[in-house]
């Protein structure tokens, strides 16, 4: 694991590469590739560069309480080919609780690892929720996929989560069992050519061409208000009153002066709203 006090952070990511990610939890396809002895423990101040994060280092050790500063959280690494022997060992167990349907998909993730990867797999969990007291459940995880080693029965989560993968649709079943990659990456894209045409549904969607002309709309577009349109507004109070006043004074009903006001109101309303309109 590159250490950022150590300046191998900047080394490391300009180096690029492939990678796959998912959203707080590892895919089980990841934890296929590992076990228990591929923990390894980095500082939490390690992820910090100290040429472009010197001052979130001077905060982080200045605000930081003694624990804080010395806290580690795990993460797991190993070389390729103790990942593409597991994946080889553990493979027909899988298949064989999962079904059909990810044979294509396993196969084409291992060849993935295979022909993308260098010589070592890490997976980063710096960022994930509460990584510092992520070591039993890390461990827990990877002794229950250790199960495959030796037969088709699992404990009961990851029996749990192979019913889930089992449930999902296609779109979703690469994405949920590998991670999430690159598919439009010039160099090994993720899902690669060889899956999307054994499996078409995990294929990117299509990008949509730019139209060339605007869509039409039927906002009405006004301008803003000038002068013209306060003297308006007055008018228009002065013309309220007197029609109230006046019909009242002619008719004695005050329902029929509410209707002529009521009447003359929208006019004015709908004369003041085609003054300012532009189209």
């Amino acid at each position: 694991m590159p250490e950022g006090r150590k300046g191998e952070l900047k080394t490391y990511f300009s180096a690029g590469g492939p990678s796959l990610e998912a959203n707080a939890y590892f895919p089980l396809f990841w934890r296929i590739l590992f076990a228990t002895e591929d923990i390894r423990f980095a500082y939490v101040i390690d992820d910090f560069d100290p040429d472009d994060d010197a001052i979130e280092i001077e905060e982080f050790l200045e605000g930081a309480a003694p624990e804080e500063r010395d806290a580690r959280y795990p993460y797991l690494v190993t070389t390729k080919g103790l990942a593409l022997e597991r994946a080889a060992r553990r493979r027909d167990n899988l298949i064989a609780l999962l079904g059909e349907r990810y044979r294509p998909i396993f196969d084409a993730f291992v060849d993935y690892i295979r022909s993308a990867y260098g010589g070592f797999i890490l997976i980063r969990t710096s960022g994930l929720p509460d990584v510092t007291d992520a070591t039993e459940g890390m461990t827990t995880e990877l002794e229950q996929v250790a199960a495959l080693d030796h037969g088709a029965h699992v404990p009961a989560g990851v029996a749990e989560e192979i019913e889930d993968l089992k449930r999902a649709p296609d779109t979703d079943a690469v994405w949920r069992s590998t991670g999430v990659g690159n598919p439009r990456a010039e160099i090994h894209p993720w899902p690669s050519k060889t899956l999307i045409e054994a499996f078409p549904a995990c294929a990117p969607r299509a990008r949509q061409a730019p139209s060339a002309r605007a869509p039409a709309s039927d906002t009405k577009r006004y301008r803003a208000p000038n002068t013209l349109d306060k003297v308006l507004e007055w008018v228009a109070i002065f013309v309220f009153a007197g029609v109230a006043v006046g019909t009242w004074a002619v008719t004695r009903s005050v329902w029929k002066a509410v209707v002529a006001t009521a009447v003359v109101t929208a006019a004015m309303a709908w004369l003041l709203a085609r003054v300012q309109r532009t189209d």
